[in-house]
């Protein structure tokens, strides 16, 4: 995995400017830090672009940065927390 994405419905920034805020704060569970950079590829659409591949059994959380706003002035409602992990190693039963 190298990148994560967000998808927002209402539009939350203005298209083209790069140098807008990140909507969310990453934390990462891994006994090696897990870098990257985040960016808004469009108004509604902000990547998280990892730094190399995410190994296995990495757990990472997106939390909404509070009171966070579209364009608009709307307040973003729905989840706060948004996770996700990598898996890892698991076993299977043999077969016969």
């Amino acid at each position: 995995m190298r990148q994560a994405r967000a998808t927002f419905s209402e539009s939350m920034v203005r298209f083209g400017d790069p140098r807008l805020p990140a909507p969310f704060e990453l934390k990462c569970a891994n006994t090696t830090p897990v870098t990257g950079t985040g960016r808004w590829v469009d108004d509604k659409t902000w990547v998280y672009d990892f730094t190399q591949d995410v190994p296995a059994g990495v757990r990472c959380e997106f939390n909404l940065k509070p009171g966070l706003k579209s364009i608009a002035g709307e307040a973003v409602t729905g989840p706060a927390q948004y996770k996700f992990s990598t898996g890892g190693p698991s076993c299977l039963p043999a077969t016969r």
